[in-house]
């Protein structure tokens, strides 16, 4: 208790005088007639009255259990009452005050705090009363107000004013910042700085389950958690327990919450820099990690349920940003990869025109060139007034010889021809898929010794859950593994298998041939089969992969999702 004037605080009200009764005498408590120990010990609040030397010379009940005295209380000094570091300074102040003592008011804004027995504070307002009991005797009546529910209501506005300033602090840095990491960081600082909060940190529970990493701090919680990037298991005591029952049951979580019954103190690491109260509110997940926000204060149950539902807003807000940057960021993946894919795609159309040109070249331009140079000899044969010379074999042998040739390389470039033709050829789904497989089976492997079988859902499933696109796409997958069979796979036989999988169809392509070299596939300029099938799967959504085959040769599997329906 703090009975000290302060300026301003005056009244013009004048010390009541108590006559003492006849059969008293003078100076001593009994001074006080009944009526009034009686009002004085039914006052709600706490009275104690002080002699000029500073000693207390009466306690209602209301001020022996407030100061946790008892009836202790009289005859010790009134600095009892008032705090360690202000008792010097309380009797100087005292002194001055019964130089012209009159009725003051002082109130817990001016910093006014009973203390207890054991040394515990407790807020109050102080009223002084002198009253004067005999010519040149006086008392000071002190009343003291517990105000610690007003001051803890007054706190608790200020905090809900301190959230709200950082939630718009929060906002604006949402709007702000170009990536996660600066929100994360601008949401810690402006904890501290706008939330008035003692230390904050942000950090991912790994798959682990046992370990987070920091992602952001503020204040003093480096000295808790330690720098960015840090690796702390959810064990450790630096977390106080909070962190590791929000990410345990993904809400929000304040100390007293955890802390059991008996409401212990915080661990012994965290309590020594000085944090009395802690919270912890789960954000949302990133990459599949949880993101969790701590946040320390020095004062104990400032977390109370209000405050905590106005951090959560925070931590609703910054999980929206976190879904922004996370959109953003799957988006220029996106695009990313379809650049890249249109590039590859550009690159396979300019490798096909490179191999189609080969092909023409390589084989029905240079039959048909041969040819031509033989039908020219056969002309000159059959040339009117030729004469035959000396050693030449029987004429009509010769010519129809050359005519067996030159039909046989007609022949062999219309094979030629009638194979680019049919590589060009798009794709028919006008029939069943299985249909569909096996005329582009039997068209790839036409002239190889390679047997085909073709294994379908019979009910058409796969084409039912494929537009024309999709379908036309896995047919061209389909047919390059088979030409990849017939080129370079020496295979006796391969199967084409589709069976329906939950969101779309998978297919098979397997050979009993040579198998994958160890080196694995590397496209090499002008052979981008490989390649061209996993990118047609991309394209529409899908995916596409070669694996060895146990017991030999190679399978070719690919997935296209079926198309949305509505």
């Amino acid at each position: 208790m703090d009975l000290t004037p302060r300026p301003g605080t005056t009244s013009s009200a004048t010390p009541a005088a108590v006559e003492p009764p006849p059969d008293e005498p003078p100076g001593d408590g009994a001074h006080l007639d009944a009526v009034m120990r009686a009002l004085v010990d039914v006052s709600p609040v706490a009275v104690v009255a002080v002699d000029g030397t500073g000693t207390v010379v009466f306690a209602n009940p209301q001020a022996q259990a407030l100061s946790g005295w008892g009836e202790d209380l009289l005859g010790l000094p009134v600095e009892v009452l008032v705090p360690d570091d202000r008792v010097e300074r309380h009797r100087m102040l005292r002194d001055d005050y019964l130089e012209a003592p009159e009725f003051r008011e002082f109130h817990h804004g001016a910093g006014l705090w009973w203390k207890r027995r054991d040394g515990g504070l407790v807020p109050v307002d102080i009223s002084l009363t002198p009253v004067e009991l005999a010519p040149g005797r006086s008392w000071t009546f002190a009343a003291a107000t517990d105000v610690t529910e007003r001051v803890r209501a007054q706190e608790q506005v200020l905090d809900l004013t301190r959230s709200y300033r950082m939630l718009a602090e929060v906002n604006q840095a949402i709007l702000r910042s170009d990536g996660l990491g600066e929100v994360l960081q601008a949401t810690c600082r402006v904890a501290v700085e706008e939330g008035g909060f003692l230390a904050a940190w942000l950090g991912r529970a790994r798959p682990d389950g046992d370990t987070v990493v920091v992602d952001a701090i503020a204040g003093p919680a480096r000295d808790l958690v330690g720098p960015v990037g840090t690796l702390v298991a959810l064990g450790d005591r630096r977390l106080s327990g909070v962190t590791a029952a929000a990410l345990r049951t993904g809400h929000s979580r304040a100390w007293a919450q955890v802390s059991g019954p008996a409401h212990e103190p915080l661990p012994t690491p965290v309590a020594d820099l000085g944090v009395v109260d802690a919270v912890a509110l789960p954000v949302r997940e990133v990459d599949g990690e949880l993101v969790v926000l701590t946040l320390y204060d020095g004062r104990a149950d400032v977390f109370v349920p209000s405050l905590v539902r106005m951090l959560e807003q925070v931590a609703f807000n910054l999980a929206l940003a976190v879904e922004r940057f996370e959109d953003k960021a799957r988006v220029e993946r996106l695009a990313a990869h379809r650049r890249d894919l249109s590039a590859r795609l550009l690159s396979a159309q300019e490798d096909e025109r490179r191999r189609l040109a080969a092909e023409l070249h390589d084989d029905p331009i240079q039959t048909l060139a041969a040819t031509e140079l033989r039908i020219s000899m056969l002309r000159s044969r059959m040339t009117p007034g030729r004469e035959s010379r000396p050693g030449d074999p029987a004429e009509p042998e010769k010519v129809l010889g050359m005519v067996d040739t030159v039909r046989d390389g007609i022949r062999a470039a219309i094979t030629s021809l009638r194979d680019v033709l049919t590589g060009l050829e798009p794709p028919s789904l006008a029939t069943s898929w299985e249909e569909a497989v096996c005329t582009t089976a039997g068209q790839v492997l036409e002239t190889s010794m390679t047997r085909w079988s073709v294994v379908a859902s019979p009910d058409g499933a796969a084409l039912r859950r494929w537009d024309g696109a999709r379908g036309a796409q896995a047919l061209r997958i389909v047919q390059e593994a088979l030409v990849n069979v017939r080129d370079h796979a020496d295979a006796a036989q391969v199967e084409v298998r589709t069976h329906p999988v939950d969101g779309g169809v998978e297919v098979t392509v397997t050979d009993d041939g040579v198998g994958l070299p160890e080196e694995g596939v590397h496209p090499r300029r002008g052979h981008r089969g490989v390649q061209t099938m996993q990118d047609r799967a991309e394209t529409m959504g899908g995916w596409c992969r070669l694996e060895r085959v146990r017991t030999g040769g190679t399978r070719v599997r690919f997935f296209l999702p079926a198309v949305e329906s509505g």
